[in-house]
């Protein structure tokens, strides 16, 4: 349903939702089930069996971007594109370096997502994520970027919900 190849067999149940708190409540409800579940962004670069999926998928889907001076807030749902084209069309500089990178924010910073010698990792100032209890944030250096790297890849079941960039003008 959301596999950018369009490939793989269907899942069990999939729950979709843009509203934080109702993700991290489908989250706590599907942990407390017990049941077999994978989280995922818009799909981009996911390979599924062709047998599908027999648990819940979740993705939570919050777009919204909004400026604050120098920085913009973003939901990780929103697509990395948007974000670069909000950060130029607002004059904020060192974004631009993303441009065509396919996915969503969440994804992004999951993965340090970078070109041409740059990576989200010099923007980031804050993320905000579940996991799976309750809302935290952490800072850039407690992300613990490397090159592709964050702490998010480490820790699978810290989902990132949103993100602070900040730029120059």
């Amino acid at each position: 349903l959301f596999r950018s190849f369009r490939i793989g067999g269907p899942a069990t149940l999939i729950c979709d939702t843009a509203d934080e708190q109702g993700f991290i409540h489908a989250l706590k409800s599907v942990k407390s089930f017990a049941l077999p579940r994978m989280v995922i962004g818009g799909g981009t670069n996911l390979v599924v069996s062709d047998t599908g999926f027999e648990g819940v998928v979740l993705r939570y889907t919050g777009a919204a971007i909004s400026r604050n001076g120098v920085t913009l807030k973003a939901q990780s749902g929103a697509v990395l594109q948007d974000v670069v084209d909000r950060s130029v069309s607002d004059g904020l500089k060192g974004m631009q370096t993303l441009t065509g990178i396919p996915g969503y924010l969440g994804g992004a910073v999951y993965g340090n997502a970078g070109a041409y010698g740059h990576s989200i990792q010099e923007l980031v100032q804050r993320v905000w994520f579940a996991d799976g209890d309750s809302v935290q944030e952490f800072d850039n250096a407690e992300c613990q970027f490397h090159y592709r790297e964050s702490i998010f890849k480490e820790q699978k079941d810290w989902i990132i919900l949103s993100t602070e960039l900040g730029f120059v003008e």
